[in-house]
């Protein structure tokens, strides 16, 4: 994971449809979160819009190509790895102060 510029603060298995997982999401206090591939060791997706440290990401339990970050800019956003992490699906920009937990419901 030396990709990472900061600290690693979160981790999360990407669900494979019931199969074995190949992948992995992390967030970072470098203001990245990266999908990595197990096997290969490497990168595979960049998610780079955050302006600060990032704390945290969740996986949508209904889509795997779907997550959520929260950062210490305030901000939520929602990704989809289809897009290729050029740009956030949505951002939430609700919050006055740091975002240090996000999760999806169960229904998605």
């Amino acid at each position: 994971l030396s990709q990472h510029e900061g600290y690693l603060s979160c981790c999360r298995f990407v669900n494979n449809n019931g199969a074995q997982c190949t992948r992995i999401i992390t967030s970072s206090g470098d203001s990245t979160c990266i999908l990595w591939s197990i096997e290969d060791k490497n990168p595979m997706l960049v998610f780079n819009e955050h302006s600060s440290d990032v704390m945290s990401v969740a996986l949508s339990p209904k889509n795997e190509n779907l997550f959520v970050s929260g950062s210490c800019d305030s901000q939520a956003k929602l990704w989809d790895s289809r897009v290729g992490g050029r740009k956030s699906v949505q951002t939430y920009s609700y919050h006055e102060s740091d975002i240090n937990s996000v999760a999806f419901l169960s229904s998605g």
